[in-house]
């Protein structure tokens, strides 16, 4: 005897939301992954990952998906690395990351450096310090996959 399943009814408007963030998809094999990694978060991360190639996609969901097996990532921290991943792959758009030289990655930084002039406080730093975490925990990630962290004694 079959179980029968009850199908999941979508308002108009969840309708809507859910055609806006498909609609124009250039990587529908990506599609289904990009909408786990953005769930929860505004239409444009979906359509700015579309934007990139279907490897620095498929590397950023894998990366992602791969954290949110570690720890409980939040909606803000997953902007965050979205946000700073997204940046990162426009400096050599269709480079895959594992590709990537140091100075592709100075490069990236740099643009977030600023003269005392510009910022007499000095607030670009935090900026250039979150982001330089990121970086250096994906590329950790991307290059040493299974490499356990070193228990502390």
């Amino acid at each position: 005897m079959r179980a029968r399943t009850k199908g999941v009814k979508l308002t108009k408007t969840d309708e809507a939301r859910v055609n806006d963030v498909t609609k124009g998809l250039k990587n529908v094999a990506n599609t289904g992954r990009i909408n786990d990694v953005t769930k929860g978060l505004t239409p444009s991360y979906s359509n700015r990952l579309n934007e990139l190639s279907p490897k620095q996609i498929s590397t950023i969901c894998d990366y992602i998906s791969a954290l949110r097996s570690e720890i409980k990532l939040s909606s803000g921290y997953r902007r965050n690395i979205l946000n700073t991943l997204i940046a990162l792959s426009r400096i050599k758009n269709k480079k895959e990351f594992k590709d990537f030289t140091r100075a592709d990655v100075i490069t990236f930084m740099n643009q977030f450096r600023k003269e005392d002039s510009d910022d007499h406080t000095h607030k670009w730093i935090g900026t250039y310090n979150s982001n330089l975490i990121h970086v250096i925990k994906f590329f950790k990630w991307l290059h040493a996959p299974n490499i356990e962290p070193a228990i502390l004694k």
